[in-house]
């Protein structure tokens, strides 16, 4: 049981099915998203019961667990030393969809057993603090059936360590800015959890030692834009000097199909100088589910561009 809004686990009783698979929980009164977990043993999906509201007693019925495909693989740390307590995540390459687990740590050998459905995923791993070991990922694996990954070999990370500022005179800190860190030229990129600047605008991120492009995205709905450095080392723990973002102007609007006047969500707007294919490096800029965007640009005038997801008419 996890709290709608917060998402903190909420400790509950006789939340085991019986033998004959029925169950009566306690839990105190709330909303609350559940996952049905299945035995270790047995080739189900985890079910995901989302925004349960308990007031009162509530029958859920019965729950029917849909049959999955065993993913199994080794993770190993420098030395080659098995390394235990690895969460595994793992996410649909295209939607970037994650896929609910059960029992989805690394044994005390290394090795690591979960259920997920046929597709292409990405496979996370995120390793406990007190390895020192980087987090690390496998990008677009096919697993149709069982299916054993190649072996795991994880790096004893850095930090890469900074700060982020506004443009104001003097200025003010950043938090809760995005940062991604990608191969060098490319778009590819790394698995690297708890990259947000802290409230007072400083970060540090576990990172494998190698050179990076790294992105710097504020929050939804600030004014600040986003920033870019290219090619930074971190061969070893480094620190960096303070990225300032710009302020900038929120451009808003609604995407709506033309045909049915229903708002359309997914909708990428891009910003181009007139007559130049070179877009305006821009974040937080796909409509919502009610079609609406809100997007902070540079002053200027521009070309807006509206891509429909694909499919989407």
């Amino acid at each position: 049981f996890y709290d709608a809004v917060s998402g903190a686990r909420q400790a509950a009783t006789n939340d085991d099915t019986l033998t004959d698979g029925t169950f009566g929980i306690l839990v105190p009164a709330g909303t609350y998203g559940v996952n049905v977990e299945p035995p270790a043993s047995r080739d189900l999906l985890v079910t995901r019961l989302d925004n349960l509201g308990f007031a009162t007693p509530l029958n859920l019925g019965d729950l029917t667990l849909n049959p999955g495909s065993p993913v199994t693989g080794l993770v190993l740390g420098p030395g080659n030393a098995p390394v235990r307590n690895v969460n595994i995540n793992v996410l649909d390459s295209a939607t970037r969809s994650k896929v609910h687990l059960a029992h989805d740590s690394s044994a005390i050998d290394g090795t690591f057993r979960v259920v997920a459905p046929n597709g292409t995923f990405d496979v996370q791993y995120d390793p406990p603090a007190c390895t020192g070991d980087a987090p690390a990922d496998q990008k677009s694996v096919p697993a149709i059936g069982p299916t054993a990954l190649p072996t795991m070999h994880l790096v004893t990370g850095v930090n890469a360590m900074g700060r982020v500022v506004d443009d104001a005179t003097p200025p003010n800190v950043v938090g809760s800015v995005d940062l991604d860190f990608f191969v060098p030229g490319t778009r590819t990129k790394y698995y690297t959890p708890g990259d947000n600047t802290k409230i007072d605008g400083t970060y540090g991120v576990l990172v494998q030692p190698a050179t990076y492009d790294i992105d710097f995205t504020p929050p939804l709905g600030s004014p600040l834009r986003p920033a870019q450095r290219f090619n930074q080392a971190v061969p070893v723990d480094t620190t960096f000097p303070d990225v300032v973002l710009t302020t900038g102007f929120l451009v808003s609007g609604t995407v709506h199909a033309q045909a049915t006047g229903v708002p359309v969500d997914n909708v990428a707007i891009d910003f181009f100088p007139p007559g130049s294919s070179s877009a305006l490096l821009v974040a937080h800029n796909h409509s919502d589910v009610t079609g609406a965007f809100n997007v902070a640009v540079e002053s200027g005038t521009w070309d807006l561009y509206y891509d429909p997801p694909l499919g989407g008419g």
